[in-house]
């Protein structure tokens, strides 16, 4: 079996936030926080760890493309797919809901794939390939939850999808979801998303994320070496 790969068309972990606004400080953002979600904090600390976990995973294949990309757009992706996949528990431990089969079926499947990866990397590895998939089963399933308490019979998955998306929504508003504004992400609909950039929230074993545009290879190539991967 083969170690986690990109798919051709996306070995981009390539994106388009801009190098600057991520690596640099930024006014007004908590000392040591990257995000937090009610009262759980995510640091930056566990941030710097999953990014160097994520470029280690795929620096083989980055290596192989002759590629090299920003850091900070890996930390970028880690501080949005951890902060998914925490929104996603705490709505789950409120509902009483687990993931769906789906879900476990991905899941075994990401953790057959991470046996191939150095034992300290598989945590992180599974975390954040899983996230988008773990937050999309948690909520169809509070929508439905809340659909049929409304009343509904036979609703569709997209009107769960949509009545979950809702409820994240609201629990994000409610409890509060606050992000560092150097990441360039913010709460739209329910979800964690690039306020400025189309990098996806996934982050699968196949692609850590999909960029519409790509950095210049020559401004990624004079970046400090610790500053980028590959």
């Amino acid at each position: 079996m083969s170690r986690p790969k990109l798919r051709r068309a996306q070995v981009a972990v390539v994106v388009a936030l801009l190098v600057s606004g991520l690596v640099s400080g930024c006014a007004g953002a908590r000392p040591g926080v990257a995000a937090q979600v009610g009262d759980q904090v995510i640091t930056l600390t566990a941030v710097d760890q999953a990014t160097e976990d994520l470029c280690q995973v795929f620096l083989p294949q980055i290596k192989d493309a002759g590629q090299s990309y920003p850091l900070g757009a890996i930390r970028a992706i880690a501080v949005q797919t951890m902060t998914t996949r925490e929104l996603a528990s705490q709505v789950a431990r409120a509902y009483g809901v687990k993931p769906t089969k789906e879900y476990d079926t991905q899941y075994a499947g990401q953790k057959q794939a991470a046996l191939q990866l150095d034992e300290n990397l598989r945590s992180t590895f599974l975390e954040l390939s899983t996230a988008a998939t773990y937050a999309e089963s948690i909520q169809q399933q509070v929508g439905l939850i809340a659909l049929k308490a409304d009343g509904a019979t036979s609703p569709t998955v997209d009107d769960q999808m949509a009545r979950g998306k809702q409820i994240f929504t609201e629990w994000a508003d409610k409890e509060g979801v606050e992000l560092d504004p150097r990441f360039g992400l913010g709460m739209i609909d329910g979800a964690v998303t690039p306020t400025d950039t189309q990098v996806s929230t996934a982050v699968s074993a196949a692609a850590l994320a999909g960029a519409k545009e790509q950095m210049d290879p020559a401004e990624v190539a004079a970046l400090p070496a610790d500053q980028r991967c590959g």
